[in-house]
């Protein structure tokens, strides 16, 4: 259960972390994201985890809106058995009366004073967060980190199209967020 919820609020950070708008710095990522939720089509989120190299949890949810208030939404989940074989969890639904906004809500804090390593590039931004901070930023004080988390955007036309975080976990595990988006 625990898993579950840790899982649904990387999702939502993602989503709502990653749906920027078209300005290319850090302190404005998070004040921009109202403006493409209203935008975007569809978002696929792809969360990795892997021990010493190889995957042992992985979720991918596509968020796709069909109509301004109605989304398809699609989940696969991979989890590692004890006979260390991949096992596949797959749902789809569509959902009526979705409210972009509510879909995609979560805190978050992220501004240059826990940023270093800032790179603010014309279609880049790369930065990184340090282990101390990562709980600020995902707003979930369960999330715990090694060392820094790495974190790049991309954009093409001022709109984002791509969202990357990785970061060791206090257990060891590597965990990749990839995010992509079309509008």
């Amino acid at each position: 259960m625990k898993k579950r919820y840790i899982i649904t609020l990387l999702l939502a950070f993602c989503m709502l972390f990653t749906l920027t708008g078209c300005k290319q710095k850090v302190n404005k990522i998070s004040k921009n994201i109202n403006k493409a939720l209203k935008d975007v089509n569809e978002v696929v989120t792809d969360i990795s985890v892997n021990d010493q190299n190889v995957l042992v949890y992985r979720y991918i949810s596509t968020v796709s809106f069909i109509t301004e208030d109605t989304a398809s939404v699609s989940t696969n989940i991979l989890t590692l058995d004890n006979n260390f074989q991949l096992q596949s969890q797959t749902t789809s639904d569509t959902r009526d009366n979705v409210s972009r906004e509510e879909l995609f809500v979560f805190k978050l804090k992220i501004n240059k004073k826990i940023c270093k390593d800032i790179v603010e590039e014309k279609d880049k931004v790369t930065f990184k967060v340090s282990n101390g901070n990562i709980k600020e930023v995902f707003d979930n004080q369960d999330m715990n980190a090694l060392g820094d988390a790495s974190f790049v955007f991309l954009f093409t036309k001022g709109k984002i199209v791509s969202m990357e975080c990785t970061y060791q976990a206090t257990s060891g595990r590597d965990v990749k967020i990839t995010c992509t988006y079309q509008y």
